[in-house]
């Protein structure tokens, strides 16, 4: 979270365009996970720029696999869920129809753990920090092709995504 709290102090020295209502949120956000950052996790390799860009598949037996990584400058040894976010935000952006199949199938071979949801959002935060604060330093504060210039709007449909699991979570996991 420090990290993250680095990124929005940075992104304020840069420009007025995140507001004290951006930092609010963020805070929120933060808060709201602050209860499950305890839950063990089991150590893999995290990739930090997992998505299509940097794999290949190959069809075996009828099945799908991935076949080869590339870019393992960002790589580092933790939990495998920040790996999530990024394709799901590819997805999101340009491809909707295939972030939930995508989800889903992590999730038929990797089941939801407790604090799921809230590790994906915060994960999430994280990356559209890192994106957010590029655009505030070197784009005048113009994330992309979207005309928002505060982070709040432009963050939050993709932090939401995860809610529509939070159901499935307190469905599957015992109280």
């Amino acid at each position: 979270m420090d990290g993250i709290r680095e990124k929005g102090t940075a992104v304020q020295s840069y420009n007025a365009h995140p507001t004290h209502s951006d930092i609010d949120w963020i805070e929120s956000v933060i808060a709201n996970i602050l209860s499950v950052l305890h839950l063990a996790y089991k150590l893999c390799i995290v990739l930090g720029d997992y998505g299509e860009h940097n794999f290949v598949v190959l069809q075996t037996d009828g099945k799908w696999q991935i076949s080869g990584l590339f870019d393992l400058m960002t790589a580092y040894f933790g939990d495998g869920q920040p790996d999530l976010p990024l394709q799901v935000t590819v997805y999101l952006d340009e491809n909707k129809p295939l972030v939930d199949v995508f989800v889903n199938e992590y999730l038929r071979l990797k089941p939801m753990r407790p604090g799921f949801v809230e590790h994906q959002q915060l994960y999430k935060l994280d990356l559209k920090m890192i994106f957010w604060r590029y655009w505030q330093m070197l784009q005048n504060g113009i994330p992309g092709e979207k005309e928002s210039l505060s982070f709040e709007p432009w963050a939050r449909p993709s932090m939401d995504y995860w809610n529509k699991y939070s159901c499935e979570m307190q469905i599957t996991m015992p109280a």
